[in-house]
């Protein structure tokens, strides 16, 4: 118990490390590679696409809790089923949100809606586009590793988290140094996501055969919808964040 917790406090603290440092240098390398004002316009369009990720409704945050329950009742069977179920859902909700913001502003001008007057129209659209899939990504990438969370391995799931971070850092400031431009680096982002989405998947179906996560055989939608009530309750608290953070 003592060790896990000493691992657990070590690799959060690792986390923010990692964290802080990208903070203190990928800033200057922004600046130093497009000027002050490409970089503003880079951060409109990534704020914009970030509200994209309040789309799973707080989902991620009940699923993990009920995974847990499952868990630490030895209900293999009922851990399979609501794993199995989220990821189903975190496949095909992403997907559809995803598709939907691409209709949205193919028909709307995105950059004008956002004052962005530097970048062109089209480069605006690619770079939402390739922004915007980090959410497909990333949405299931983290219910893989909230798996680690629900079964007492913790550690090696904020480690994982960790290596996303690290990878994403060391490759935005290769990209950022060559002076690479707004699509280059979308897709830099976007890379860490799918790499370690495949590393868990990977590691979970090693670690925890009887999971069968790469079926998804146990997947049932009619019971997914009761996951819809108490979701919102966590996604309320995530909105009051979001609108505390914007003021």
């Amino acid at each position: 118990m003592i060790r896990r917790l000493v691992k657990g406090i070590g690799a959060n603290f690792l986390g923010q490390m990692i964290n802080v440092v990208s903070r203190i240098v990928l800033v200057p390398l922004f600046l130093l590679a497009w000027g002050a004002d490409i970089y503003g316009e880079w951060l409109l369009l990534s704020s914009m696409v970030a509200y994209l990720s309040l789309t799973e409704m707080g989902a991620q945050s009940y699923i993990v809790n009920r995974m847990t329950q499952a868990y630490a009742g030895r209900d293999v069977a009922l851990l399979r089923k609501i794993l199995h179920t989220g990821l189903a859902l975190f496949l095909i909700l992403p997907l559809t949100v995803f598709i939907l913001f691409i209709t949205i502003i193919a028909f709307f001008n995105p950059a004008a809606l956002l004052h962005i007057t530097l970048t062109s129209h089209r480069l605006v659209l690619v770079v939402l586009a390739i922004l915007s899939f980090q959410v497909v990504l990333s949405l299931p990438q983290s219910i893989l590793l909230r798996v680690y969370f629900a079964t007492e391995n913790l550690p090696r799931g904020v480690m994982l988290g960790n290596l996303m971070q690290l990878t994403s850092f060391t490759l935005l400031a290769g990209g950022l140094w060559l002076h690479w431009g707004m699509v280059a680096i979308a897709v830099l982002q976007l890379i860490p996501f799918g790499l370690i989405a495949g590393l868990a998947l990977w590691d979970l179906n090693r670690k925890f055969p009887q999971l069968q996560i790469l079926s998804l055989a146990e997947a049932d939608f009619t019971f997914g919808l009761s996951f819809i009530k108490p979701s919102l309750h966590f996604f309320l608290i995530q909105l009051g964040q979001a609108f505390s953070i914007q003021g």
